[in-house]
């Protein structure tokens, strides 16, 4: 649940919202519109509800980590270095295939 909240900064009132993630307290200014701070307030509290907020855990296969390492290490590393990373994957998979 996020609340409204309005504060003076510098001389200047401005609405912030006020909400927890993962247990984490987090303050966001909304800017000095009423309006939009409510309208800003709606969709946190939609998101909130919804876990899109924070970090949340995506599980990927091992393999699917080693082909994007792969493709970032085609742009942006010497052919030396690729075929050096090429070759600790498959040592690694080859020693990994022996576990579930």
């Amino acid at each position: 649940m996020a609340t409204l909240r309005k504060r003076k900064i510098k001389g200047k009132e401005s609405y912030f919202a006020d909400y927890r993630v993962n247990g984490k307290r987090i303050r966001k200014n909304l800017g000095p519109s009423k309006k939009i701070a409510e309208l800003a307030l709606k969709d946190l509290e939609v998101k909130i509800a919804k876990n899109e907020l924070g970090f949340t855990t995506k599980d990927q296969t091992l393999i699917r980590l080693f082909e994007e390492f792969l493709k970032y290490s085609k742009t942006n590393h010497a052919p030396n270095s690729q075929k050096r990373y090429r070759a600790i994957i498959n040592n690694l998979e080859a020693f990994l295939g022996h576990y579930p």
